[in-house]
Order: structure tokens, then sequence, then C-alpha cells
């Protein structure tokens, strides 16, 4: 049976290294103190009442004898037999609060360490989540772009998955009015966020970054397909909508690289 330090010890621990299987152990073991204090805490109390009725019975006995006592050695003797139940009774009562208050604790840190547990994993499968997400694109940091977003997801229990949501936490949702996938809110992230983004070199050009994502699919949009005689407007165009800086930066780079013309001074 662990003790409660060593179960102290390894929710610890959970903070960084538990897998869900390690965690579930450790919600166990979590319970397990949680039902060994509550029951210690009724055997407390119900010894607690068993002694006081028996010393009851006691303080009831010395003060009949009291009663019936004719001389005044017998008078004294009942009286120092009631004063001493009386603080057996005390401490009797002293020695109970001080287990309940421990047994109370016990079981408020029991509880508190369990839902640390369950936040724990909660955060470790959120971040399961978000990474599977953002890990489809090619971000420079993923880890950086999670802490960044991560606020903006939040569990939903009605429909049973993560969902996007607006500063205010309402449901954010799509173009077509639909709530926002993680896929596509990393992918607008990634179209707001360009320098996030790894870019690709354009073989036989100069082109540093000619590279983004376009924010209505998860694949990668090749220059030339927002630009010059190949493009496709309809990409261009949402692009330009969405993230206006980017798409004059890219055009300038397809200006640089020959793709489309650059316009004449004059």
């Amino acid at each position: 049976m662990p003790t409660e330090a060593e179960i102290q010890a390894q929710a610890e621990t959970t903070k960084v290294t538990f897998t869900p299987e390690q965690q579930a152990k450790i919600n166990d073991l979590i319970r397990e103190a949680q039902g060994r204090a509550a029951s210690e805490l009724r055997a407390s109390n119900a010894e607690l009442a068993t002694k006081q009725a028996t010393l009851q019975a006691e303080l009831d006995s010395a003060k009949e004898t009291l009663k019936a006592a004719k001389t005044s050695t017998e008078k004294n003797d009942a009286r120092a037999d009631i004063e001493a139940i009386k603080a057996e009774a005390r401490e009797a009562v002293a020695k109970a609060e001080q287990e309940r208050v421990r047994l109370a604790n016990d079981l408020k840190a029991a509880k508190q360490r369990e839902d640390a547990s369950r936040e724990n994993l909660e955060k470790f499968k959120k971040g399961q989540e978000l990474t599977k997400a953002a890990g489809k694109l090619p971000f420079f940091d993923v880890d950086m772009v999670i802490n960044n977003t991560a606020n903006n997801v939040k569990w939903d229990e009605a429909s049973g998955k993560y969902i996007v949501v607006g500063d205010h936490g309402q449901a954010r949702m799509n173009a077509a009015y639909e709530p926002m996938g993680l896929d596509e809110y990393y992918q607008e992230y990634a179209a707001k966020n360009a320098f996030l983004v790894r870019g690709e070199v354009k073989p036989g050009t100069s082109a540093t970054a000619n590279t983004r994502f376009d924010v209505s699919n998860d694949g990668r949009v090749p220059l030339d397909q927002l630009f010059g005689p190949k493009s496709n407007s309809v990409l261009s165009n949402q692009l330009a909508l969405t993230n206006k800086a980017e798409w004059l930066r890219l055009r300038g780079v397809a200006q640089d690289t020959g793709l489309i013309p650059k316009p004449r001074k004059g």
C-alpha cells in the first residue's frame, strides 16, 4: 500500500512524464487514498461517539454515587471521579478533533491531487491533438505555435471534440458557417503568420521563400499557382483577401524571379 508521501511524489511526477496509462494508475492511487481517509474519518467519528457514550454512563453513575454519599470522604471521592471523567471526555473530544482535522486535510489534499492529475491528463491529450494538427504544416517551431494558440482551442462536451474559439470564448465558424476545425485553424494561422513557416527555394531562381499555405486546403501552394500564366485566380484572390501583406510580398517575389513582369516606371 503506497504512503501519502509516495502518492504525492508520483503525482508531482505526472506534470512532465506521465502517459495516460500511468496517469490512470495515479488516479487510482489517489482515489484509494481518498477512500482510506474517508473511511478513517468515519471510524474516528464512530469511536468518539462510543467513547462519549461510555463516559456519559460513567458520569451519570458518578453523580448517583455523589447523591448517595454520606460521609465527606465518599462525597470527595465521588466529586474527584466526576472531575476525572469530565477531563477524560474533554481529552477524547480534543484528540478526536485533531484526528478529524488531519483526516479532512488528507482528504482535501487527495482531492486536489486528483484534480491536478486530471488537469494534467487533459493538457496531455490536448497537446497531442494540437501537435497532430499543427505538425501538418512546416512551422519553424511547432511548440511555440501551440503555446501561442492553445488558449483558442477548447474541449467541447456537446460535440465531444476540440473546437476553435474566439477571444470571448465563442466558437469560431469557417467560411461555410460551420465550426472551424483544427486543421483549418492552423492553415489560417500559417497564412497570417508567414514568418513562422518554412519556405522553399524554387530551383533555378534566386527566390528564398516562395511558398506559403492557402487558408482553405492543407497542401502547399507553389508560387506559380498564385501568379503567372499557370496561376489559380481563386487561390490568389483568397490569399489577397485573407492576408494582403503576404500576397503583396509574394507578388514581389514573383516579379523578382521573372514569373510576372515588373511594373513599368513612369
